[in-house]
């Protein structure tokens, strides 16, 4: 039996360990004011390809890339619904149409309200969105008990997004392109916040600790390394499956 050589030793040492960071997952929670009367505190779980969030009136998000799914489930009337690619693709269409009669709408308005209105619209499809531009403010401050350093992201001359990030969560690493692809199918739904988002989030190092995209804060409050059995990215066994209500194109 031929012995092992210290190189091939190591390497095998490195594969173990990389696939080991891969497998860890994270669990954090957070807190977010800005949106109602009251803070909002969800939880998140993440592992390779899988995220699972609970929202604060009980409700569950859970986007499983490997599948190409979301699953939006409601443990109180063990129901779901399930949400695919065509799904999403559908739901995209609608909204841009959607988007578009209002443009055409906007046509009615004060020269006033039109501007302030073409100031809060995405830009149309084709049209070249102004790139977003992000700074390194050199500012740190500690929250939850980790250094984080302040990022701005700016397009346009605006300001789209604050956010304070660390590189203390070593697990976040090797999850870092499942997050960012989370974002990126999030903001499909939402034509309002187009591409922005994800492009700023791209552009910045670290685990987003506190984030401000205008009145709306959220503050990771805990985070921890934290392997999640894959069986909590399933829906409940028994679970009913329920009709989606995706958005109908505007009529013509």
């Amino acid at each position: 039996m031929k012995t092992p050589t210290r190189s091939t030793l190591i390497a095998a040492v490195t594969l173990v360990w990389a696939t080991t960071a891969a497998a860890q997952g994270l669990y954090w929670e957070s807190t977010t004011t800005g949106i109602g009367h009251e803070p909002r505190m969800s939880k998140m779980y993440a592992m390779p390809k899988m995220l699972k969030i609970v929202h604060p009136d009980g409700k569950v998000m859970i986007i499983r890339s490997d599948q190409d799914k979301f699953y939006s489930v409601d443990p109180t009337r063990q129901t779901y619904r399930e949400i695919g690619k065509a799904e999403l693709e559908t739901t995209s269409k609608a909204l841009q149409d959607q988007m578009q009669k209002l443009r055409e709408r906007m046509k009615d308005l004060s020269p006033e309200q039109r501007a302030m209105m073409e100031k809060m619209m995405p830009p149309q499809p084709g049209e070249a969105a102004k790139p977003v531009v992000v700074k390194d403010t050199g500012e740190t401050k500690s929250i939850s008990g980790l250094t984080c350093r302040k990022y701005v992201a700016i397009q346009d001359g605006k300001t789209v997004l604050v956010a304070w990030t660390t590189n203390e969560v070593k697990g976040f690493a090797p999850l870092r392109d499942d997050w960012l692809s989370y974002q990126r199918r999030l903001t499909s739904t939402n034509p309002m916040l187009g591409s922005t988002v994800t492009e700023a989030y791209a552009k910045i190092d670290g685990f987003p600790m506190e984030t401000d995209m205008g009145e709306v804060k959220t503050v990771v409050t805990k985070v921890e390394s934290r392997r999640t059995p894959a069986s909590e990215f399933e829906v409940p066994a028994g679970y009913k499956k329920e009709a989606l209500n995706l958005p109908k194109p505007p009529p013509q």
